[in-house]
């Protein structure tokens, strides 16, 4: 069952969407978070300002080989892969299980730790 999935133009992305959703970002340059809306797909992650994906789209290469970590706060979580790192937080303990886990299921291997 299931809605028929709509036609995109996103011509840039390697496969189907995996996950996608708001999710904060923390900036490089200071202390702030950013609001952003997230696009997981099996090769790479992309984000921007609102879901309408107008404006910029940033894309960050995922690759096998990297690690997803929890951070001390409750809803954060940093990902490392291809020598960069960045931090970001979910709205709600249920949103960073489902992100962490989709993460993990790309940029880990699809092996998921003991324990």
């Amino acid at each position: 069952g299931g809605r028929a999935a709509a036609p995109t133009d996103h011509s840039f992305a390697n496969g189907e969407v995996v996950k996608s959703g708001w999710l904060y970002k923390k900036a490089a340059t200071s202390w702030g978070w950013r609001k952003r809306w997230f696009l997981l797909y099996p090769t790479s992650l992309h984000y921007c300002a609102s879901p309408d994906l107008k404006g910029i789209m940033k894309t960050v290469p995922l690759s096998e080989g990297g690690t997803v970590e929890t951070v001390s706060s409750e809803f954060e979580f940093r990902i490392h892969c291809q020598g960069k790192s960045f931090i970001l937080k979910a709205g709600t303990a249920g949103e960073k299980a489902e992100w962490l886990f989709a993460f993990q299921m790309i940029i880990g291997g699809g092996q998921q730790g003991s324990g």
